[in-house]
Parts: structure tokens; C-alpha cells; sequence
């Protein structure tokens, strides 16, 4: 195995690591081909070292919610899909609270990663240009 799936396995269980998984068992299409890596964090603190590994590692990855509105290519995806685990719900912020309180949730889950943190403040910047009060701008 490559040195990379040997550092997954400090921060992940085995049976959390699957190497080479079909997408076409992950998404609602039933289609796409094999993901490099395919994790299944279980814990903020497990999402959090995953994510640090990415990017220290250069890997690219793909956070996967519940396969929904994802066609993944014959040729699968060249990097890590993350998939939220059995405590996927310690990541969501309770229905009714605002996109404030989302984004905050989200800084929260990152912690010190400087990297992730400001992509989330540039995903947070370009979703606030387009509503307006939790209302979709019309032009």
C-alpha cells in the first residue's frame, strides 16, 4: 500500500479506508467509477485530521454528502472521497438557524487549518453575493 493509505491509518480505523471503492455505490445514479480513497470519518476530530492529511499530503478531496446530485466519471475520481460518517449529524446545524450559524459550525469543525478556513471564507463570500436575507437575489 502507498505511504499515504499508511497515514490515513494513524487517524482512520482500517475498516474506515477503502481503497480503490466504487462511486456507483455511494451516489443515487448508481454510476461512476473508482474513487483513489474513500473514507468514512466518524467524528469531528477524525474529519478535521483527514482533511489536514489532504492537504499536507497535496491530495485532492471531495466532501460527499449523500451521493445526491453527483455523477462521478467512468474513471473515478484521483483523490480522497469523504464521506460523513455515523456521526454525520454532529456536522449539521439545526434546522431553522441562519447561514450564520452555518458557517460558524463549519469554522468550528476546522479548527487551526488556515488553508481550509480561508476556502470556506471564499465559498462564504461568494454564496453572500448571490442572496440577500436568506433570499435568493433575482436580477
Amino acid at each position: 500500500m502507498s505511504d499515504f493509505f499508511q497515514t490515513l491509518g494513524q487517524v482512520l480505523r482500517a475498516e474506515q479506508i477503502r481503497v480503490r471503492e466504487p462511486m456507483s455505490r455511494h451516489t443515487t445514479f448508481r454510476a461512476g467509477g473508482p474513487a483513489d480513497y474513500y473514507v468514512e470519518p466518524e467524528t469531528r476530530q477524525e474529519l478535521a485530521a483527514v482533511l489536514d492529511l489532504c492537504r499536507q499530503w497535496g491530495m485532492p478531496y471531495y466532501i460527499l454528502g449523500n451521493g445526491s446530485n453527483l455523477l462521478v466519471g467512468d474513471k473515478g475520481y484521483r483523490g480522497v472521497m469523504v464521506a460523513l460518517g455515523s456521526d454525520a449529524g454532529a456536522y449539521r446545524v439545526p434546522h431553522g438557524q441562519g447561514i450564520e450559524d452555518e458557517f460558524a459550525a463549519f469554522k468550528e469543525i476546522l479548527g487551526d487549518s488556515k488553508e481550509l478556513r480561508e476556502r470556506l471564507e471564499q465559498g462564504e463570500a461568494r454564496i453572500r453575493e448571490k442572496f440577500v436575507y436568506g433570499r435568493r437575489k433575482t436580477k
